[in-house]
């Protein structure tokens, strides 16, 4: 009986079902961490201590690896960083990758984050991805209980000066703390999501704090059939992101910039955009989309700000164009104090099958400026606004020189329904809360309640109608001031 119990616990320890054995080592110097990084066992790899890279080139590897830096650090010395390929798994766990050529480039495989890991310094000149780049269908990104940093990367000709996500890759986020800090790229300053590539964020925190882009997305940019979601209580914060632009087609969004059939969506989560800026549209976000190609933004019973962002051009806050939809379901929107030198203090919507929807929300727009027109929204022919069953507050916006402190509707169709609405205090030339001008503009209050109070003009200090038409079927309506 003993020696048949002896025999079951050797077959139990060496032939469990579904576990493959890993040999484990502790390196301590760039050689040997080389050797066992590319050699085609399946490893377990701890470092003793910080490891300089030398001038011999590390090899790419191709089978399961996990890296255990054990809170020390791999210095690339500006070296080419880790390659996988081969559908190999790389694990990365508590450890530091800086100054590497490219930290981390995966052509086809997986690459999985836990714990506290960091990638500083690491930069590509020609590519994408200074600290990471994944690329290749069935390729994933995972990032599982884990404390991200990434801090100081740069794509320098190219996108996501942070992570380059490319061409049908997955990429799982959860219960993880995520930042990047001061990161820089062409586009996609941190991050730059492409080609039919997902990103799901779960229950997961996320920051955006002073990344840059040379043309279109500060923090990041989303692009070619591509989506990036945060869903279950997740957190993001985007603040001090800025975008230039480098062509006259650059449509930059200082924060986010997506489009050709992308979609960004927040669900039952939390989102801030403080003090983005850019040199052209969109302070925090703006879209560009062609022909019938789309890009949405959708926010899902979630909460979200957007506070003095700036914009060189359109869109204090929000650029949306052609083909391109905005919504708010069951979510709180506040816009407060952004700017745009041009018009639209807070949004500025253009272009053919635009639209921007409000249902079950709550939507305040205060104190938001344009140098033009429309302090708060500014509406170009063709765009659809509705509000639906919500609460909009207009306070204290203004239009400097021009027409509409709230709002500049130039032959659009806004339309609010069972509805309460609040213009107060707003400012402009002409139509204090409202500029109507166009043949085919139309505002219709259906079923609604509607306060205009205290707002002021040289004329219209409610309402100026240029052309078109304003009713209010079913609705109650006050004006004081």
């Amino acid at each position: 009986m003993k020696k048949i119990l002896l025999v079951s616990l050797f077959l139990l320890s060496c032939c469990s079902v579904g576990v493959k054995a890993q040999t484990v080592s502790t390196v301590t110097t760039y050689g040997m961490f080389s050797t066992q990084f590319t050699d085609p066992t399946d490893r377990v790899i701890f470092l003793g201590n910080d490891i300089d890279f030398d001038n011999n080139a590390l090899g790419t590897m191709g089978a399961t690896k996990t890296i255990d830096g054990q809170n020390n650090a791999l210095n690339g010395l500006y070296q080419n960083g880790l390659q996988v390929n081969n559908n190999g798994t790389l694990t990365l766990k508590n450890i530091t990758l800086t100054n590497m050529t490219r930290a981390v480039y995966l052509s086809a495989g997986q690459l999985r984050v836990s714990d506290n890991v960091t990638f500083s310094s690491n930069s590509v000149t020609s590519g994408s991805g200074g600290a990471i780049s994944i690329t290749g269908l069935n390729s994933t990104l995972n990032f599982v209980n884990s404390t991200m940093t990434f801090i100081s990367n740069s794509a320098n000709n190219n996108g996501g000066g942070a992570i380059d996500i490319d061409k049908e890759v997955k990429a799982n986020w959860n219960n993880s703390v995520i930042s990047f800090t001061s990161n820089t790229a062409t586009n996609g300053g941190a991050l730059h999501i492409i080609d039919a590539s997902t990103v799901t964020i779960n229950a997961s925190s996320m920051s955006f704090i002073g990344n840059t882009a040379t043309r279109n997305g500060g923090a990041m940019d989303v692009w070619k059939n591509s989506a990036i979601s945060w869903t279950n209580n997740s957190y993001a914060l985007f603040q001090n992101n800025r975008s230039s632009f480098g062509s006259a087609s650059d449509r930059t969004g200082g924060a986010i910039f997506f489009g050709s059939n992308s979609t960004v969506t927040f669900s039952n989560s939390e989102a801030h955009f403080i003090e983005n800026n850019t040199g052209k549209n969109g302070g925090a976000i703006a879209t560009q989309a062609f022909d019938s190609e789309t890009a949405i933004l959708k926010f899902e019973g979630s909460t979200v700000t957007f506070r003095g962002n700036i914009a060189a051009n359109f869109g204090g806050a929000i650029y949306v164009e052609n083909y391109s939809t905005i919504s708010f379901q069951n979510s709180s929107a506040t816009f407060t104090l952004n700017y745009s030198s041009g018009s639209g203090g807070a949004i500025y919507a253009t272009g053919n099958n635009t639209a921007l929807n409000f249902s079950g929300s709550a939507a305040i727009f205060a104190y938001n400026t344009a140098s033009s027109n429309g302090g708060a929204i500014y509406l170009s022919p063709g765009v659809k606004t509705n509000f639906t069953n919500s609460t909009a507050t207009f306070f204290g916006n203004q239009a400097l020189n021009v027409n509409g402190g709230a709002i500049y509707n130039n032959d659009s169709t806004i339309s609010f329904t069972s509805s309460t609405v609040n213009f107060t205090s707003n400012n402009a030339n002409y139509g204090g809360a409202i500029y109507n001008t166009g043949n085919n503009v139309t505002i219709n209050f259906t079923s609604s309640s509607v306060h205009f109070t205290s707002n002021s003009a040289n004329s219209g200090g409610a309402v100026y109608m240029g052309n078109g038409s304003i009713s209010f079927s079913g609705s109650t309506v006050t004006a004081i001031g």
